[in-house]
């Protein structure tokens, strides 16, 4: 399996770290790569040498305040060997730190780099995907995926025709979230799985914090949710997340 979003470059995983990456479910399988997005230059390469690691650089709409030129962005995906520019976009509830027109402006530097290395991005959006959806029409030939989506399946099928793939979060977790609808109607080439760990399902953890392992239930759910294996959901959300981002497949 691949962990499409997963920020094990955080601090609150320096102690256990390579533990964590080692989890394996009761049918002792296993997690082969994480994609590590970037969200502020500060921490951009931090797990560069780690083959299980897969890193992009970006910059979160949280932390545009840090926001490099893109000249500096492209130097720092070249000299990473980042596989993606992101994670970046749009989120409503930053509005009163960043304006929308900030925001826009920003994703649109990254968008413009993506672009010009031919990299696929990675997009945080937030309650803004029509605002998102305009803003692609601009760069009608990227490509990448929506992180944590969560949009309705409108949406969804707006992004699937503008060629990008979904990924699902802890949010199919939860017997409310809209999202649980939405995933039984995404392609299978399209489909990726994810923990957003540390954050994302935070709630259900002791100490506070998610980690890997919980692409093991994030994997079942979509599985249960779609009428498949589970074994059936990690080779394909696998092998999809190795084409996207160019992932060589693992010996193992």
């Amino acid at each position: 399996m691949i962990d499409a979003h997963c920020h094990l470059d955080f601090e609150v995983f320096d102690v256990d770290r390579d533990a964590l990456m080692s989890a394996r479910d009761e049918r002792d399988v296993g997690i082969d790569g994480f994609v590590v997005p970037g969200t502020r230059p500060s921490r951009f390469g931090k797990l560069a040498r780690d083959a299980r690691c897969h890193v992009a650089v970006g910059v979160h709409p949280a932390y545009l305040d840090e926001m490099i030129t893109a000249e500096h962005l492209a130097n720092a995906a070249e000299r990473n060997g980042a596989i993606a520019i992101g994670e970046f976009g749009l989120d409503r509830r930053l509005r009163e730190r960043f304006s929308l027109e900030r925001q826009q402006g920003y994703a649109r530097v990254q968008l413009t780099v993506a672009e010009a290395l031919e990299l696929p991005v990675i997009l945080h959006v937030v309650r803004e995907h029509g605002a998102m959806l305009a803003l692609l029409e601009d760069f009608p030939k990227t490509r990448g995926m929506v992180h944590s989506f969560s949009g309705s399946a409108e949406v969804a099928r707006d992004y699937l025709r503008r060629g990008f793939h979904l990924s699902f979060s802890p949010l199919v977790l939860w017997e409310k979230s809209k999202v649980r609808a939405v995933v039984t109607d995404v392609p299978r080439d399209r489909l990726l799985i994810e923990t957003d760990a540390p954050d994302q399902g935070s709630d259900k953890s002791p100490d506070g914090r998610s980690e890997p392992a919980l692409l093991f239930r994030v994997r079942d759910e979509v599985a249960r949710l779609r009428d498949e294996s589970p074994g059936s959901i990690a080779k394909c959300t696998a092998a999809n997340a190795r084409a996207l981002f160019s992932i060589a497949s693992s010996a193992s």
